[in-house]
């Protein structure tokens, strides 16, 4: 990591720091404690970097692809889509990435659904504050139907490049579940 961060230009430099990032995941699949965020931040950290300083390249495509199921996995959804913008689109990573977006976009609007399920079953219990929840449910339906337009828009089109690409790996079949 050391040689990648402070000599970027030098020959070699970009193999430096894929094998820190190939590290710090071990360190992360090593640690069987629930406690991983030191692995977590050095993988994110160092990823972004990879990113950033040597944009455009296939090891920036596989830095963001290590990159994405951790902010996923933090609710940076949002961040992690704007990285995926960053992949080439003729890349095979790309529908990969695009692929974890939509599954987890898909995710995050069925826990909202069954957010909004609770709200109309309690709206039903007497005593029950009928107004209040009545708001929150037609605040949060508009948010979750263009959550899931644009889940499934993430899906089809990750779906989509891997057909054309003709390449079927483990992401797929979900995804197209």
């Amino acid at each position: 990591e050391f040689v990648g961060r402070k000599f970027p230009a030098a020959d070699g430099a970009q193999l430096c720091a894929q094998i820190a990032l190939a590290a710090y995941l071990k360190l992360y699949e090593a640690d069987e404690s629930d406690e991983k965020q030191f692995a977590t931040d050095r993988i994110i950290a160092l990823a972004k970097y990879i990113v950033e300083t040597w944009a455009g390249s296939p090891e920036a495509s596989e830095a963001i692809n290590t990159l994405i199921p951790f902010l996923v996995s933090r609710g940076q959804t949002a961040e992690a889509r704007a990285y995926v913008e960053n992949i080439p689109q003729d890349s095979p990573q790309r529908a990969t990435a695009e692929l974890r977006i939509g599954e987890s976009s898909w995710r995050d609007y069925l826990i909202g659904m069954e957010q909004v399920r609770q709200w109309e079953q309690e709206a039903q219990e007497p005593n029950a504050a009928v107004d209040e929840l009545n708001a929150k449910i037609a605040a949060r339906k508009p948010e979750l139907d263009q959550l899931k337009q644009d889940a499934l828009s993430i899906l089809e089109t990750g779906v989509d490049r891997i057909r054309q690409a003709d390449s079927v790996d483990d992401t797929i079949v979900p995804a197209a579940l």
